[in-house]
């Protein structure tokens, strides 16, 4: 996914290991991608089910992991790119990387 030409999710559906999202682009044009992406722990609060969910920040693509019961969640991670600590480009693969890790290895 390409930061400049994305302009809002249009929809999204996530599997055990896989996120398929769609968006729209600056152009105008309906775009479909699959991430793949680390099998989600239990919530560590309620046990529910967690789920990942993209989230349109600014008309930055963002990504987060949310359990369906109690509605907890691991902090937003966009895709953008950083300037602290060094300057780097995060890609979406890596933002959901880092939200399914931070899910992953929290504690209650």
């Amino acid at each position: 996914m390409k930061n400049n030409n994305f302009m809002w999710f249009t929809k999204y559906q996530d599997s055990a290991t896989e996120l398929q999202i769609a968006y729209r682009t600056a152009e105008g044009m309906n775009a479909t991608e699959r991430y793949a992406h680390a099998e989600l722990k239990p919530c560590p609060f309620c046990g529910g089910t967690a789920t990942v969910q993209p989230v349109t920040a600014y008309r930055t693509p963002a990504v987060r992991v949310v359990c369906s019961a109690c509605n907890a969640s691991s902090s937003l991670q966009s895709a953008a790119m950083q300037i602290y600590p060094e300057p780097r480009n995060v890609t979406f693969q890596m933002s959901l990387n880092t939200a399914t890790n931070m899910w992953n290895t929290r504690s209650a």
